[in-house]
């Protein structure tokens, strides 16, 4: 089978859903042919060795200001005009040529497509972004912005609803995210690589006492609202028990004049927060830390954060809504909180006894490595090709 896979990032970004959907057409034999939006940062796909065993391999630029603005203005989402230059139409057109199945991710992918298309289209949306942009409206304080995120709620769901019933199959990360997609929707969760996440070799000597670590884009209006929220209302309150304990911020968005870096100021003084920034590898920073903390009030998915925390056996206090998106029912070393003072006492409770804290990171590691590794996935996503061309 020939596939054309279109992704509006660089697949090795922060997006191990994508890098391993290609993982998973490469391992099944397929012929893979990657479109990819091309990013100013991070590692590029177009070196690794997974694109190597590719046919081909094409970056693309952004649409740009002027391309969007006009796009957008003829009603169209922000999500869907940014990705959707004219030269990736031209490169998706070309190589979707003899395609037997385009693949395309997400709302920001299907505004790459042409206008036709000469075979069947299966779109993982990965999330339901609708309500997401909805949410995100009520965070911010300018009038504007409130009514830029409305406005982009009631287009993208609009826009998601039309893709879910007009391409051959359509994907997404959590039950939840398929019903509010659409009736034929198919869930294939997210995984996690069990063997890169994995619990310290030498737990005893990494493992600092009272250090905790958030991992995440802060510059990402939702996460940086969470952990904002978490740094004045959760974290003093635990620096009054435990004063030598240290939080530990990694990931890009939190640098000095960031709303994080702001909130973060007297932490930053006293010693108790610790603003590292972006990180090639987050495993050190988890593997020093007691637990980690996912403060998200409002998101959508799957978080994977929490996964590679629990892989790594590093147990997670989070919101509720955080941790949606996990095994129903439950994971063990996940510790949902409703309020921040909940939030309080469930990492009190856990720094004090950090035996136990270990204890239920081992025991979430051990389920999350038998249930959510990527393989499961790769035979979903293989069986899903297969269906959209023998129906």
């Amino acid at each position: 089978m020939t596939i054309c896979a279109i992704f509006p990032y660089n697949p090795c970004l922060l997006r191990p859903r994508s890098l391993h959907s290609i993982k998973a057409m490469l391992a099944a034999g397929h012929d893979v042919r990657v479109v990819y939006v091309a990013e100013r940062f991070g590692v590029d796909f177009a070196l690794s060795d997974d694109a190597a065993l590719c046919t081909d391999v094409r970056k693309v630029p952004f649409a740009g200001v002027v391309s969007t603005l006009g796009r957008w203005l003829g009603g169209m989402s922000v999500s869907q005009a940014w990705c959707g230059s004219v030269e990736a139409k031209k490169v998706i057109w070309e190589l979707s040529a003899g395609a037997d199945v385009l693949w395309v991710e997400h709302l920001r992918g299907a505004g790459m497509l042409p206008q036709a298309v000469g075979c069947p289209v299966v779109w993982d949306a990965v999330d339901a972004l609708g309500p997401l942009f909805a949410g995100r409206a009520g965070l911010v304080q300018n009038p504007f912005k409130a009514w830029m995120f409305n406005c982009e709620a009631k287009r993208t769901g609009r826009e998601e609803a039309s893709l879910a019933a007009r391409f051959s199959a359509t994907i997404a990360v959590t039950e939840r995210e398929a019903a509010l997609l659409g009736p034929n929707v198919i869930a294939i969760p997210n995984g996690v690589d069990c063997d890169y996440f994995q619990p310290s070799a030498n737990a005893d000597a990494d493992k600092r006492p009272f250090h905790i670590c958030m991992v995440g884009r802060w510059n990402y209006l939702p996460n940086a609202h969470g952990c904002v929220q978490f740094l004045r209302d959760v974290w003093p309150q635990v620096c009054l028990k435990f004063p030598e304990a240290v939080c530990t911020i990694v990931g890009p968005g939190c640098q000095a004049g960031s709303p994080i870096a702001d909130a973060a100021v007297d932490g930053v003084k006293s010693g108790n927060v610790v603003l590292v920034g972006p990180v090639p590898d987050v495993r050190p920073y988890l593997h020093q830390s007691l637990l980690s903390v996912c403060p998200a009030m409002l998101a959508a998915g799957m978080q994977n954060k929490i996964l590679e925390s629990i892989a790594c056996g590093v147990p997670v206090v989070c919101t509720h809504i955080a941790a949606a998106g996990t095994i129903p029912g439950g994971l063990p070393g996940v510790f949902p909180a409703a309020k921040a003072a909940e939030m309080v006492d469930i990492i009190t409770k856990l720094m004090m006894d950090p035996q136990q804290a270990q204890r239920q990171g081992i025991l979430g590691r051990d389920v999350v490595a038998s249930t959510m590794g990527w393989q499961p996935s790769y035979a979903k996503i293989a069986m899903r090709l297969e269906q959209v061309l023998h129906p």
